[in-house]
C-alpha cells in the first residue's frame, strides 16, 4: 500500500478540484505539481511513487492516484 490508509477516492477527487480550481493543470505559485502534492501528504512512510511525484499535468496525476487507490 502505497498511500496511508485514511487517504480515500473521495479525498482524492475533493483535492482535485480544490487544486485545478486554483491552479488548473498545472504547478502552484510555489512550483509544486499535483502529483507532488499528493505525494508529500498521503504517501506512507519511506514510500516513493515517482510516477506520480513528477507529473506535470495534474489531471494526468489524478489518474495515476485513482488509479493506485483502487488497486489497494
Amino acid at each position: 500500500m502505497k498511500f496511508k490508509g485514511t487517504f480515500s477516492h473521495e479525498e482524492l477527487i475533493n483535492d482535485y478540484i480544490n487544486w485545478s480550481g486554483f491552479h488548473g493543470h498545472g504547478r502552484d505559485r510555489r512550483g509544486t505539481r499535483f502529483g507532488q502534492w499528493i505525494c508529500n501528504n498521503y504517501l506512507m512512510p519511506g514510500e516513493t511513487f515517482p510516477k506520480l511525484f513528477y507529473t506535470e499535468d495534474a489531471k494526468e496525476a489524478f489518474d495515476i492516484a485513482y488509479m493506485e487507490l483502487i488497486s489497494e
